[in-house]
């Protein structure tokens, strides 16, 4: 299974990954973060080709020096290289902290079109996360049965925090 997310945890942005490699047939190919902080008001994650993520999260780097705004998020995301192999997969997700902090989604597949919108979710977990999430109680409580050792990254604009589960 493999999950992204970006959605508020009491009122704070939040964003979730797993960091579980597989293969097409679902074995284990490996282990890796998932989640990146780019520079002061974006961290995003990321779903699907490793080696295109790889490609992807090293031009947000490069083109993510200063603040971000909207729309240079929008036009850096948008003039991403494309990948050679059109059958590669790549999904980012994140939140960009401007005036209001703001979760999106990204697709190489549409690469000029952002979806601005919360929460986001990614990835095969993205069903169950959405009914556990859906449940009563306390968030944290209902996040413990799908995130087992995961790492839950809180982002405001002072300072990143990790919390361990």
């Amino acid at each position: 299974m493999t999950l992204v997310a970006a959605f508020r945890l009491h009122d704070t942005p939040a964003l979730i990954g797993d960091f579980l490699l597989s293969w097409d047939d679902g074995s284990v190919a490996g282990l890796r973060k998932k989640v990146c902080i780019i520079n002061q008001n974006l961290a995003v994650a990321w779903t699907g080709s490793l080696r295109y993520a790889e490609i992807a999260l090293r031009y947000l780097k490069d083109n993510a020096h200063v603040e971000l705004s909207k729309a240079n998020l929008e036009n850096i995301l948008a003039n991403i290289p494309e990948p050679e192999d059109t059958s590669i997969q790549l999904s980012i997700i994140g939140w960009l902290v401007t005036d209001k902090p703001r979760a999106f989604r990204w697709s190489c597949k549409i690469p000029h079109k952002i979806n601005f919108s919360e929460p986001q979710y990614q990835g095969t977990g993205r069903l169950e996360c959405q009914r556990v999430l859906g449940e009563k109680g306390p968030i944290v409580k209902r996040l413990s049965r799908i995130l087992c050792n995961w790492r839950i990254y809180t982002f405001t604009r002072s300072s990143p925090n990790t919390i361990n589960n």
